[in-house]
């Protein structure tokens, strides 16, 4: 469950409908997200990866997991952390990231000519679009995990902490 005062204004649009629907699932939260930035105007961090972490209770919804792990497998810069069990009160820490080329911790656009560095800059336009397109379908995943297993409405359950939408 979301924090109540969390505001969805925070998240970024790409990945807030599956931080959403995640939420809705009992005993999953999830922590800090990011969709993946670029920033033209910062050389020296010119991308940063996207990432959702997934809190789960240890041994529940480990079919859930496995799902969403071998659907991130269709898309090269997806990848499943390895878990972390027992992270805090018996839930395991599930970490899904979302990588940009890499950008050398921010050598690489200084050692590029000005053709270089907009090549890299179409390229990482480029995977951030198929970064969103692989956000949703995670979301479309987890929305048929509900429908299936937990709720045919996933819609009617709450996603914040005092049951409210």
């Amino acid at each position: 469950m979301l924090p109540i005062g969390l505001k969805l204004d925070y998240l970024d649009e790409a990945i807030e409908r599956l931080v959403v629907n995640l939420n809705r699932i009992s005993d999953i939260h999830t922590c800090t997200t990011c969709e993946g930035h670029i920033w033209r105007m910062t050389p020296a961090w010119p991308t940063k990866d996207g990432w959702i972490h997934i809190l789960k209770p240890e041994k529940r919804y480990d079919d859930l997991i496995k799902g969403m792990s071998q659907l991130s497998e269709m898309y090269p810069f997806l990848e499943f952390a390895e878990p972390l069990p027992n992270y805090i009160n018996n839930y395991e820490l599930n970490t899904l990231f979302s990588r940009f080329e890499s950008h050398e911790m921010g050598d690489l656009l200084f050692r590029l000519d000005k053709k270089g560095k907009e090549n890299y800059f179409g390229r990482a336009a480029r995977r951030k679009r198929k970064m969103n397109l692989a956000w949703n379908d995670l979301n479309e995943f987890v929305v048929g995990y509900i429908r299936q297993n937990i709720n045919p409405i996933p819609e009617s359950l709450p996603y914040r902490e005092n049951g409210t939408q």
